[in-house]
Formats: C-alpha cells, sequence, structure tokens
C-alpha cells in the first residue's frame, strides 16, 4: 500500500458558511436548509440517503444505509422490511442513531432517538409510488436471509413473470404483508 491512510486529507472549504446563529433557528430549521441545501446540488447523489443504526439485544452495533421518505416537527420517516435485521433490532431495542452526510458541503448530522411503527394506510401509499422493479424486490424479498443458488434463480424468473405480469396490466404490485411500515424517530 502506497502511503498512510492518515496523510489522506483534503482542505475544507472555507467558503461554506457556519451556523448563523443570530438567525435563532431551531435544529429542524437548520436540517432543512441543508437538506434543501444538499437537495439542490446536481451532484449530491441521493441527499435523502441517511446511515440508521441499531443495536441488537446483545449490545452489538449495527448500520446501513437506508432512504428518508419525510421529514417535520413529529420526527424522520423511512421504510423497512417486517423481516430485516434492522426491523428486528428495532423491536427488541428501538433506541436507534441516524446520520446525514453531505461531504460537498462538509456537514453531517447525528440525531439519536427511538423508532416508532406506526399505521399500513400511509405504507400502502407510499408503497403504490415506488418503480414497479422496486416493488417486486419488495414483494420478493426475504431480507436479511441467506439464500441458495437455486432460490436466487428462481427469484429472478419469478422476478420476469412479475414484471411481464404488471407492466400489461398497468398496476402496482400488492403490497407485501411483511414489507412495509413505517418508524419515526
Amino acid at each position: 500500500m502506497s502511503g498512510r491512510v492518515w496523510d489522506m486529507r483534503k482542505d475544507y472549504n472555507p467558503s461554506l458558511p457556519f451556523i448563523d446563529l443570530t438567525k435563532n433557528e431551531t435544529p429542524l430549521e437548520i436540517f432543512t436548509d441543508w437538506f434543501n441545501e444538499a437537495k439542490k446540488d446536481d451532484d449530491s447523489w441521493e441527499p435523502n440517503t441517511m446511515i440508521l443504526s441499531t443495536v441488537d439485544i446483545s449490545g452489538q452495533p449495527s448500520s446501513r444505509c437506508v432512504l428518508l421518505k419525510q421529514f417535520d416537527a413529529e420526527g424522520f420517516q423511512f421504510f423497512t422490511n417486517y423481516e430485516s435485521r434492522k426491523a428486528k433490532e428495532i423491536g427488541q431495542n428501538n433506541r436507534v442513531s441516524l446520520l446525514f452526510y453531505w461531504a460537498k458541503f462538509n456537514r453531517q448530522v447525528i440525531i439519536r432517538g427511538h423508532a416508532e411503527k406506526l399505521g399500513s394506510d400511509v405504507s400502502r401509499d407510499y408503497f403504490g409510488t415506488r418503480p414497479l422493479k422496486s416493488e417486486i424486490s419488495a414483494y420478493l424479498s426475504h431480507q436479511s436471509q441467506k439464500i441458495t443458488e437455486e432460490d436466487f434463480l428462481a427469484l429472478g424468473i419469478e422476478s420476469r413473470r412479475l414484471y411481464e405480469k404488471y407492466t400489461q396490466k398497468g398496476e402496482s404490485i400488492p403490497m407485501p404483508s411483511q414489507w412495509f411500515d413505517h418508524y419515526f424517530i
């Protein structure tokens, strides 16, 4: 390996403003400003990507990227599969952490709190807005489960069949019972 990792460093952009403390903004207002700034930037790829950290029953943390779907004074909303590792960990310990990182702007936001499972009406409404391939993936997914090569091939065939069927019908796939719900933090 050439060079040392600790020598890897970039100068931060000095033209970016600090938080203007004279505006008396709430943390949510500051987050909203920063999020909207990242959203407007053509170089920011999916600025709604956040790292969700959970802890299992033994205290072992795990983190993964998920997509923020809505936020307001009530909290930050995302969707997940009931059978996923993250949903199981939230079920055992609902204290979680979110991290948003917008590298171009030298900004990160960490939010700590708890996740709550909410009703399924919003989940159904949201599920129907997803691209068909994403709906199929969610419909067939057994998230966080090991899969054999044969099952993988069978899922590929079933994915293709569902895609052709629902493309011809012009309809959304029914929301799978194991998949969507939403949490606020």
